[in-house]
């Protein structure tokens, strides 16, 4: 409930116009002239409504003590917070010139002005830049591929930093797979040809013999998109993409399918392994289960429960392995079955048997 000055038993207001108390400048009981004013009128009061001189005073109702807002008035004025005419600001809205918006909207006391300028945030900083790099890449392979050339990623990215005279450190960008390869330390004890690692940390499968590999994709991409970590093994990197199949022993012409397996390459003095990923093929389906004293290990299958018998050599769980993924057709009947293996609608334990060669 708000109370008005003047109301009630005792009148508190004075009216500047005629120097009456009870009633306000502009009200019908009110019989001062338009330009008449009160002793009792603030000389400087007078002067702050009236701009400098006495104007008339339209007949208002509602003012407070002979005082017309109307006195003045003048298109770039409002009304401020104590009631008086406030010039608007010649100041730019902050707020609005970095945002668009304006919480006081038109009553802002400062001006408003469209800007096309846009300020960016650091991510979004970043992406731009990416993206132009990733388009100059592009472009610069494209154009060396017309004159015969092939730029290996390596070297592109060295010639970039030099055109470019930034320092770059080394990061793994985004979208690269980190795999983690334990059993990697001691693969060099087993026989490669006959066994292959079951590695509990591997993001994948992942082998050093091409011939584990159905097919392969062996572009830029490719090779870019897993950085291999592994202790006393060097630096393994990633020669190609693509599925990598073990062929177990038992049961006859069934396979271990990895669809998203790495081929890689550890250079000279570098130890070849063959290593299969617990995590993928449990995610898939195919589940290990422990036996008694390193005895009775075995993988199976959650769907139709067909199982592999798993040995322990030098204190590595490993598959027994018999023939390899080259025995196999490279054929869309293949392919479609590795799409189903990946989008989990089928066992990573498959019957080959449909997809060797003759």
């Amino acid at each position: 409930m708000m109370f008005t000055p003047g109301g009630g038993t005792f009148p508190k207001a004075v009216c500047f116009g005629c120097g009456q108390k009870g009633h306000r400048g502009g009200d019908p009981e009110c019989k001062a002239g338009p330009n008449d004013w009160a002793d009792c009128a603030p000389a400087r009061f007078k002067m702050k409504v009236s701009g400098g001189t006495h104007s008339p005073k339209p007949p208002f109702s509602g003012g407070g003590g002979g005082f017309s807002p109307n006195k003045g008035y003048s298109p770039n004025k409002r009304k401020g917070a104590d009631g008086l005419n406030v010039a608007k600001s010649d100041g730019i809205c902050y707020a609005y010139r970095d945002t668009g918006k304006c919480k006081f909207g038109q009553n802002c006391r400062f001006k408003h002005i469209d800007t096309k300028k846009v300020k960016l945030t650091k991510t979004q900083k970043k992406n731009v830049t990416v993206a132009a790099i990733k388009s100059l890449k592009s472009s610069m392979i494209a154009k060396a591929k017309e004159d015969g050339n092939d730029i290996e990623g390596s070297d592109l990215n060295q010639y970039l930093a030099s055109l470019m005279q930034i320092r770059t450190y080394p990061r793994v960008k985004n979208g690269v797979e980190e795999i983690n390869i334990s059993a990697l330390a001691t693969s060099a004890l087993l026989d490669m040809e006959k066994n292959a690692c079951f590695d509990s940390g591997s993001a994948t499968g992942i082998t050093t013999e091409r011939k584990d590999c159905s097919y392969l994709n062996e572009s830029i991409e490719a090779r870019e998109s897993v950085r291999i970590r592994g202790p006393s093994v060097g630096t393994p990197q990633c020669v190609g993409r693509g599925p990598v199949v073990y062929r177990v022993k038992e049961p006859k012409n069934f396979g271990v399918v990895h669809p998203d397996g790495v081929l890689a390459c550890t250079g000279n003095g570098g130890c070849e392994f063959r290593v299969a990923s617990q995590r993928i093929m449990n995610q898939k389906g195919l589940r290990f289960i422990g036996g008694v004293f390193s005895v009775g290990d075995e993988l199976e299958c959650v769907r139709t429960k067909q199982k592999v018998p798993m040995n322990t050599k030098e204190d590595i769980l490993v598959l027994d392995t018999e023939g390899t993924a080259a025995d196999l057709f490279d054929s869309p009947a293949l392919r479609k079955m590795v799409d189903e293996v990946r989008s989990g609608i089928r066992s990573p334990l498959v019957d080959l048997t449909p997809f060797l060669k003759a």
